[in-house]
């Protein structure tokens, strides 16, 4: 998830303000997925349609979502790569 900015015709622009990754859970067809940018446990609940519903906590201590000009922006990555710095940095 990611709290990007818009632009004057109101579309999602490339900069990125808060970044969060949400932790590996299995999460099925149906479920509800419910993001708190406050502090907190991450937790779970059986809901009476038999679906559970996921709750994650971001960790911020005020406001994200205060802006007019702020857009939600849910990322699927399901695979990537990454290198350190200094992997970046050795030239082979």
């Amino acid at each position: 998830m990611a709290q990007s900015g818009l632009d004057e015709n109101g579309n999602v622009t490339i900069g990125l303000h808060y970044t969060y990754w949400f932790t590996y859970k299995l999460v099925a067809a149906g479920d509800l997925v419910v993001l708190y940018t406050k502090a907190g446990t991450d937790s779970e609940k059986a809901l009476t349609t038999g679906k559970k519903a996921h709750f994650f906590y971001w960790g911020h201590s005020s406001a994200i979502w205060d802006q007019p000009d702020r857009a939600a922006v849910l990322l699927n990555a399901p695979t990537w790569e990454h290198k350190s710095v200094k992997a970046l940095l050795t030239r082979d």
